[in-house]
């Protein structure tokens, strides 16, 4: 069963790579939805996927980009909020 969730990830996430690693990871997982940065820093995720596909990527969202260095990944449970087909970049 397919769960949407809305990460949110702090530390050094942003102008180091880390949408771009965390979109590979997506795609390569099987993830769909969406990353963007927030203007205070942070880096959010819209994922949808089942429990075995978040809890990937919620290990990647951890281990980050070479050059990230991430401090926090909070997340909740939110209604399926119309995600892509795909995994985005935005």
């Amino acid at each position: 069963m397919n769960e949407t969730r809305m990460y949110s990830v702090s530390g050094r996430v942003q102008g180091v790579w880390y949408r771009k690693y965390i979109s590979d990871a997506a795609i390569g997982i099987g993830i769909k939805g969406w990353t963007r940065n927030t203007s205070d820093g942070k880096v959010e995720v819209l994922a949808t996927g089942n429990l075995q596909q978040q809890n990937q990527l919620q290990s990647a969202l951890w281990t980050g980009s070479p050059m990230s260095a991430v401090k926090r990944v909070n997340y909740v449970v939110i209604d399926d909020a119309g995600s892509t087909n795909t995994f985005e970049v935005l």
